[in-house]
């Protein structure tokens, strides 16, 4: 009985792998997508005491992509778009009583990003979190003092990431 050829390419339906009979019919590529996400690390490493409700001004550390970047006030530019913001601060009470940051969209304070917490005079306090929300047209970030009592911050950084 004659041996019959097998044409791989049938069984290796629709797109073949690899044709043993026609080369040319094996052809397979595959194509990465480039992901691209923007971030940024901003952070003020400056010990100084700010009054109740203003800002603290933040420098830009790090940062990649399109629709995060640093104002020249100190704030952070974000375009329209879902962010996952972790931000923290370290702060010591200059008396007794609370000390207290939250972040501004601007210049409105955002639901549920406030953070407090009490203490005597002289405690190091740190408070830290993560929030997702979204934008829909471009807005300047801002951490904030929200603490009626003065404090000192030693350490304030703010990570943006767009989801």
């Amino acid at each position: 009985m004659p041996q019959r050829k097998v044409n791989c390419c049938c069984r290796n339906h629709p797109r073949p792998i690899f044709c043993c009979q026609r080369l040319e019919c094996s052809k397979n590529e595959v194509v990465n997508p480039v992901v691209q996400g923007s971030f940024g690390f901003f952070n003020n490493t400056s010990i100084a005491t700010y009054s109740q409700n203003e800002s603290i001004p933040l420098v830009a550390v790090m940062s990649q992509g399109a629709g995060v970047s640093s104002t020249s006030a100190g704030g952070v530019l974000l375009s329209a778009g879902t962010y996952q913001i972790t931000y923290f601060a370290q702060g010591r009470l200059l008396e007794d009583g609370e000390i207290s940051v939250g972040l501004r969209l601007n210049g409105q304070e955002i639901a549920g990003t406030r953070l407090v917490q009490s203490g005597q005079s002289g405690e190091v306090k740190n408070l830290s979190q993560t929030v997702l929300f979204g934008i829909v047209e471009g807005s300047i970030l801002e951490i904030v003092d929200l603490g009626e009592q003065n404090a000192t911050f030693s350490l304030v950084s703010l990570y943006v990431v767009r989801v």
